[in-house]
């Protein structure tokens, strides 16, 4: 157990096993969704501390809400690829992202730009609704691309 965890610290251990071929696609999503999700906690944090004033519900919840959609994002378009047994998911995950992501991308500018939804509480729930639902379409949509390459 413990030359496992530190084979999987071990620099040296990994380039072994991309030299040999024998860097699964299991433990190539584990670095993958680690860094991932280590960039986007630290992009939470500078958020919460840039906020310049007590965070109210609705600031944690839009910032809090990107954390945990990368997170259970990536697993889910890790399990349309076949999970362990898939192949190719980094390639796959990059260019699918940008190619689905983008439209997903000028419609929240879109809105931003916009300002169909006031600055209120209630209206802001409404925004991050909004927010939340585009993004899940886009999950789904970049899965379901995904999934047609297994």
């Amino acid at each position: 157990m413990i030359l496992k965890i530190r084979n999987f610290f071990s620099t040296e251990s990994i380039k072994e096993k991309i030299l040999s071929g024998s860097l699964s696609e299991s433990q190539l999503f584990v670095y993958f969704y680690l860094i991932v999700m280590y960039d986007a906690l630290g992009l939470t944090q500078r958020c919460l501390s840039m906020i310049g004033r007590q965070a109210t519900p609705v600031d944690l919840v839009n910032i809090w809400g990107y954390f945990i959609i990368t997170g259970v994002g990536l697993l889910i378009l890790f399990i349309a690829n076949g999970a362990s047994k898939g192949r190719n998911f980094v390639s796959k995950f990059f260019a699918f992202s940008f190619t689905v992501g983008y439209k997903y991308g000028i419609v929240l500018t879109l809105l931003d730009t916009l300002s169909i939804v006031g600055s209120s509480a209630a209206n802001q729930i409404l925004k991050i609704t909004i927010y939340l639902i585009i993004n899940l379409l886009m999950v789904a949509n970049i899965a379901f691309r995904i999934y047609q390459t297994r």
